[in-house]
């Protein structure tokens, strides 16, 4: 009751502060996965690649590759984009020497087996290898990166609720605060009929939304 005693203006401010607040929300958690991402990036330096496992029967496992790839056919590798650099300038039947923290194996590449245009030496499980620098030394855990790993998820996660959410509430539906929006809009330019006008939007929207939900998956069913 007290709402509707309030100008337009106060009203159409107190509908759009819940998703502005939702907005710059979502907005400063992207802030923050930016920082920390730069932070993790100034106190880690990459030393190559590590691989949890190789797969039976292919160059990798025949020849008992293991340890940290540090290096392909004299390049260095310091990390994932370097080894797929790497990788993808070879051709089927390339002979690779790699050097690692165990050794050096040499090997033939293979086609992969879910792509047969590309080549494959059979390693699984891959992702970088870091180690910490500046004031802290020494390898960064698995551990340590399957929390960072869980961290970013968490941030991602909350990113995209803060906004998903800011943004479905100004959709041009009631009680959504959109509809409400839109309601007082057109109270203000066509009096009585402003209501039917918003309720006439909101189905439209309802009927939009649920066709997009259920009716193009049926339809593409039928194609």
């Amino acid at each position: 009751e007290k709402i509707k005693k309030l100008s337009t203006q106060k009203k159409l401010q107190i509908f759009t502060s819940g998703s502005f607040i939702n907005l710059i929300t979502g907005a400063i958690i992207l802030l923050l996965t930016f920082v920390t991402a730069q932070v993790v990036s100034q106190l880690t330096v990459g030393v190559g690649v590590n691989f949890e496992s190789t797969v039976a029967g292919m160059p990798a496992q025949l020849v008992g590759l293991s340890g940290t790839i540090n290096e392909i056919n004299g390049q260095a590798v310091e990390n994932l984009r370097d080894l797929v650099t790497i990788i993808d300038g070879v051709t089927l039947g390339d002979e690779l020497t790699i050097a690692t923290t165990t050794g050096t194996y040499t090997l033939k590449t293979v086609a992969n087996p879910s792509d047969q245009t590309k080549v494959y030496i059979g390693i699984s499980g891959v992702r970088d290898a870091l180690e910490f620098r500046g004031i802290f030394s020494g390898p960064v855990s698995i551990e340590f990166m399957k929390s960072l790993s869980g961290w970013f998820q968490f941030l991602f996660t909350l990113t995209l609720l803060s906004i998903g959410i800011g943004i479905a509430n100004l959709l041009p539906m009631k009680p959504f605060d959109g509809g409400l929006i839109y309601e007082e809009i057109f109270n203000k330019k066509f009096g009585a009929h402003g209501k039917i006008l918003t309720n006439v939007i909101t189905a439209i929207t309802i009927g939009l939304i649920l066709f997009n939900i259920f009716g193009i998956p049926l339809i593409r069913s039928f194609i």
